[in-house]
């Protein structure tokens, strides 16, 4: 397993909903931005800087499929599996739900992920003294949103552009700066690990781009391409969390998981619990029981998400289903050791763009034994599992 990370130099722009596009019109446009790069923003940095290495591949070019397959030529391997991004911010591991940044490595921290637990539970169950108190501190800790009023020019003269509109408003997000009122400074990445890879061998095939600047999303930002053996990695948080002794767990969705399923003919996102398991767990799912899922902040689970932009057809990549990042699946009876294959493979079904998503960083999660949580925390949980399970057996 090898860990690379990314070091903005910069504020960097993650395009996201309600970004600019031919059709926006009116006195402003707005590009908003994703807190954190896609996983198909960090598989395609990677294969624009060796695609010159290989003669002919397969798969359309421009695809996800041929962008992974790049890597497999490349790396002369035949599977691997990216798990991420996620930040490493003064080398504590964190992830990011919309802005918010919660700590992994210290999950007692004030923004640790059992405060974050037990918000969200608390959130479903209506407690609002408990939500009160775990919301002053939690928010606390957020990721800075720049936004950059600007008028857009004709190409290669310097006169607005009169047909397309002129005024637009630019999101970015600086990961050196983090807070709510009180802003602090840190050192900061953004990380994916990367299993079945050697590591000499990327050290080898990357030693020419290696502590050097990278564009990483749009607007051309840019970051510092870095590989630093002595980092805590997602994978290492991921793994201690287990618990050989226990069997139930919560297991925290990192990235959005891309399901296979169809949103049917009225338009409403709901899934049997029973086929959601199967899509989330593969060939693992006869292995578990799911007893619920619930999304980030007690909200829907299942949402959609964007598989980033195609740069050989300069179109969009289709949107997908998705279990959304903070969302967290309760699971009972489950092995240890499929937690660790999950822990390294990820969860989900679908294929993005010709390879399989889980792949390529969708589907990241982090298993949390129930008997390893505060005891606080775990009255809250248990709580809500009581209720979940008596719904399901009705």
């Amino acid at each position: 397993m090898v860990t690379l990370l990314f070091k903005p130099i910069e504020a960097l722009h993650f395009g996201g909903f309600g970004e600019f596009n031919p059709t926006v019109r009116g006195p402003a446009a707005l590009g908003k931005v994703l807190t954190m790069p896609l996983p198909t923003t960090i598989l395609g940095l990677l294969a624009y800087l060796n695609k010159d290495k290989v003669q002919s591949i397969e798969k359309p070019l421009g695809t996800l499929g041929a962008d992974y397959e790049i890597l497999e030529k490349v790396f002369k391997i035949s599977e691997f599996y990216i798990r991420g991004p996620y930040l490493i911010i003064d080398n504590d591991v964190y992830f990011v739900i919309d802005n918010l940044v919660i700590n992994l490595s210290n999950p007692d921290m004030e923004n640790g992920i059992y405060r974050y637990i037990a918000y969200t539970f608390a959130k479903v169950l209506g407690k609002e003294d408990e939500v009160k108190e775990y919301t002053e501190r939690l928010f606390e800790n957020q990721l800075s949103i720049i936004k950059f009023l600007g008028i857009g020019l004709k190409r290669g003269l310097k006169i607005p552009d009169e047909d397309r509109g002129l005024l637009y408003l630019s999101e970015y997000i600086d990961y050196v700066i983090t807070g709510h009122l009180e802003k602090k400074y840190h050192d900061t990445y953004i990380a994916i690990d990367i299993n079945k890879i050697d590591l000499s061998k990327l050290k080898e095939e990357l030693k020419d781009h290696i502590g050097k600047p990278v564009r990483l999303g749009g607007e051309s930002r840019i970051a510092l391409m870095l590989i630093k053996e002595d980092v805590k990695t997602f994978e290492k948080i991921c793994k201690a969390f287990l618990d050989k002794e226990s069997k139930n767990y919560l297991l925290i969705h990192i990235t959005p998981v891309i399901i296979n399923v169809r949103v049917d003919k009225k338009d409403k996102m709901y899934i049997n619990i029973e086929e959601l398991k199967k899509h989330l767990f593969r060939n693992y799912s006869e292995n578990l029981e799911l007893i619920g899922i619930i999304g980030k902040f007690g909200k829907d689970p299942l949402g959609i998400v964007g598989l980033g932009f195609n740069e050989i057809k300069k179109v969009k990549r289709p949107l997908k289903i998705a279990v959304m990042s903070g969302s967290i699946s309760i699971v009972k009876d489950v092995d240890t050791k499929i937690l660790e294959n999950l822990c390294e493979e990820g969860v989900g079904d679908d294929y993005c763009d010709g390879i399989e998503c889980y792949k390529i960083g969708f589907g990241t999660i982090l298993p949390i034994s129930l008997e390893k949580l505060p005891t606080n925390v775990k009255g809250i949980v248990d709580e809500l599992i009581k209720i979940l399970e008596c719904t399901y057996e009705n």
